[in-house]
């Protein structure tokens, strides 16, 4: 699964029909009234950018024909139930830079071809399992910069086709256990070079349920920006030494339900900032000495659900832990 929660879940640069230079020819319909429209390669291209609009009943669209709907800044606040039974042929959707608190349950009904949906910079603060509802064929879903707080276990669970998450600049704190797993057989990232280039200065990373099973040292070099990557329920049975050495921002780090076996000090190069690390349910038989001490502010560690029988001494020596979880019924606090 390829999710920008940056998640930068993966492809983040996306291509945004509203700026493209090509010559497209106008379209005679009844949405000139508001919002200017045109024509390329048989797509309507329907820009209603800084009009004013507060409901999106205001918009008609030509019949029958696929259409891009740019709805950037304006006043739209609350998505009502059904608010887009009528814009059926919708590819992509920009809300962004509205003032959009509620998403009602059922409020994308009939979009059940959108690829694409933005909205960021709004006013967001949860995302319920019922939020995303007719979404089936979703691919892209952007959602930074909003005051997201809370997303339930399911928000996601039936846009099995999205492949790029953006959740960055939020106030997310805690992700429900396994929120991505649907994702495992869907998504079929074999290898970060699958992703595109990153947007600028990413924050979030989650590729979460893939079926990765190597991260080398060059997959990780132009994230240097995150504070958050996402790798759990993947395929990952080897880590090249220095993988993270890029990531001296970064502060959390999911590696759990992968196949790692062993654990030591040149894994975690470049962790200086490392402050959560999940290992749970791998098949860790080893932990070298030395191998926390590459990450000087570790404060939360997992590594319940492996195949540890002892630790070395003093392992922990000189790390900050508040937490730190060794086995189903074991903890150290």
């Amino acid at each position: 699964m390829k999710l920008w929660i940056f998640v930068v879940c993966s492809v983040l640069v996306a291509s945004d029909p509203f700026q493209s230079e090509t010559s497209i020819t106008r379209v005679r319909g009844s949405c000139q009234s508001l919002c200017s429209c045109e024509e390329k390669d048989d797509t309507v291209i329907i820009n209603c950018e800084e009009r004013g609009i507060k409901m999106v009943s205001e918009i008609n669209v030509p019949p029958s024909r696929p259409f891009h709907l740019n709805l950037l800044n304006n006043g739209l606040t609350v998505l009502h139930v059904n608010d887009f039974a009528g814009l059926v042929n919708a590819i992509s959707l920009h809300l962004g830079f509205n003032n959009i608190a509620d998403i009602e349950p059922g409020a994308f009904n009939g979009l059940n071809l959108l690829k694409q949906l933005h909205i960021n910079h709004n006013s967001l603060e949860i995302l319920k399992e019922d939020t995303f509802d007719g979404l089936e064929n979703l691919e892209f879903l952007q959602a930074d910069n909003n005051f997201i707080t809370v997303i339930e276990a399911s928000a996601f669970s039936k846009l099995s086709r999205l492949k790029v998450l953006i959740l960055n600049d939020n106030a997310i704190e805690y992700l429900p256990p396994n929120i991505f797993r649907f994702h495992i057989k869907q998504r079929n990232i074999e290898s970060l070079s699958d992703l595109g280039p990153p947007p600028t200065n990413p924050k979030k990373l989650i590729l979460a349920g893939n079926i990765i099973q190597t991260l080398l040292k060059s997959d990780l070099m132009d994230y240097a920006s995150l504070e958050m990557l996402h790798l759990g329920n993947n395929r990952i049975e080897i880590l090249e030494e220095g993988a993270f050495m890029n990531l001296t921002r970064l502060q959390k780090l999911y590696l759990n339900g992968n196949h790692l076996t062993k654990l030591s000090q040149n894994l975690f190069l470049g962790l200086h900032h490392l402050e959560y690390l999940y290992l749970e349910y791998n098949a860790i038989k080893e932990v070298l000495p030395g191998t926390f001490n590459t990450m000087p502010k570790l404060k939360v560690l997992y590594l319940n659900n492996n195949l540890l029988q002892t630790l070395p001494p003093h392992i922990f020596s000189g790390v900050p832990l508040t937490r730190v979880q060794l086995g189903l019924h074991r903890a150290l606090k």
